[in-house]
């Protein structure tokens, strides 16, 4: 209507004007010659549209805006994965074909070889002390807090250990706390060593780092229940009887679940593949049949995970950081103890938005399993300078936030 007000004015100041020379001719002219009206009346008319319409292109056409992209984040945990293997059986074999397809489009630590200084690492483990080791509970507190062991005094994954960070958690919150407090809906499909599930004797007592987080006196919960970090929490069965398949379909139903409920941020814990090296006969190496297999089947989950996120981002206008590490490796059948093996974790990240798969930057040396917490703060908006300066891990891969889509150029991913 006020595009249409202007062009009226125009029209009426032109109607004013004589039709043709003749008519001009015809008209006295008066004793005095004064300015046209139109000498002042076209400028300022120009001079409106043109604001008006640097507004709508800024704003627009049709005064309709459009909302920035909701941010969305996934973490996968997976237990055992060693660094190495990860490199050959996904990045340079293709028994992880979903997880290589993020690679592709994202971004990874490689690793070679203990040797190699990209190789993502887990906490100090036992370079702390002979106290410390290379453990589900140490790795997965570091990996939610972003500091080492010797901050989050959870040294082993013995009750006393993780008891110790229900006070340390309070210097050192994890990721999910910090996103629960700042109003973000969290959700977590996982079982023992991160949540309290139920044990081999259906008691409450296969205890999980995060709940320490929220008191000792929060331990008995492994029903689905909320808690000071996590919105929704969705166990996981892992009795050894309960085949991958099944509980493959769980997570992911799980997941799904949470998708409907409009979580923000959702962590998904998977532990076959360490059992695969352990007690499935396999070993932490490329090579192991058993330990290859469990990696194929949790990559078939973050695969149908992916899709479902890939549908989000056009339904609901959404950007999704993706993010996937380990607690550990592994050497032989054993982890825990021995420096470099059991050291050598994945760290891949992938954005997914309606506008499709945004660059990343490779991640920057030292690598460690630390970066995951300011890297989803980051994320979210809600790492200060003050708080990541607490931090022992550091941002990598974004050049953004999630509402920038953490969008890299081609420069700066490089």
């Amino acid at each position: 209507q006020f595009l249409y007000f202007i062009g009226m004015l125009s029209f009426e100041e032109k109607e004013m004007e004589p039709r043709d020379s003749a008519q001009a001719a015809q008209t006295e002219a008066p004793p005095e010659v004064k300015p046209s009206a139109s000498r002042f009346i076209t400028p300022l008319i120009s001079a409106v549209m043109g604001i008006v319409i640097v507004f709508l292109v800024l704003t627009g056409s049709g005064g309709d805006t459009t909302d920035a992209a909701r941010s969305k984040a996934i973490v996968f945990l997976i237990d055992g994965l060693k660094g190495t293997a990860f490199e050959q059986l996904t990045v340079h074999g293709n028994r992880a074909p979903n997880m290589r397809n993020m690679i592709e489009h994202g971004s990874h630590a490689a690793c070679y070889g203990p040797s190699d200084t990209r190789c993502c690492r887990t906490q100090s483990g036992r370079r702390l002390g002979a106290l410390y080791s290379w453990q589900s509970a140490p790795g997965y507190a570091s990996v939610l807090t972003g500091v080492d062991a010797n901050k989050h005094q959870v040294y082993n994954t013995s009750f006393d250990a993780m008891l110790r960070f229900a006070s340390t958690s309070e210097q050192s919150p994890t990721f999910l706390k910090a996103a629960v407090e700042s109003g973000l809906r969290t959700g977590v499909v996982g079982s023992s060593a991160l949540l309290t599930t139920v044990g081999s004797d259906a008691a409450c007592n296969a205890y999980g780092i995060l709940d320490f987080e929220c008191g000792a006196n929060s331990i008995t919960r492994c029903m689905r229940a909320s808690s000071c970090n996590v919105v929704e929490r969705m166990p996981l069965i892992q009795a050894a009887g309960v085949p991958s398949t099944s509980v493959m379909s769980e997570t992911v139903n799980d997941v799904a679940r949470l998708m409907e409920q409009d979580a923000d941020l959702i962590v998904v814990h998977m532990t076959r593949v360490n059992a695969a090296a352990t007690v499935g006969g396999g070993a932490f190496d490329a090579a192991s049949r058993p330990y290859a297999a469990q990696l194929y089947l949790a990559d078939a989950v973050v695969g149908q995970i992916s899709a479902m996120i890939h549908a989000r981002v056009h339904e609901a206008h959404e950007n999704w950081l993706i993010l996937g590490t380990s607690d550990h490796g592994g050497h032989g059948s054993d982890f825990g103890s021995q420096m470099n093996d059991d050291e050598l974790v994945p760290l891949f990240a992938h954005v997914h938005t309606s506008g499709g798969h945004m660059p990343l930057r490779e991640p920057v040396a030292p690598v460690t399993q630390m970066d995951v917490a300011p890297t989803v703060l980051e994320w979210f908006g809600l790492l200060s300078s003050e708080k990541a300066s607490n931090l022992d891990g550091k941002v990598q891969f974004l050049c953004g936030t999630g509402a920038a889509g953490g969008n890299c150029s081609a420069a700066q991913a490089v």
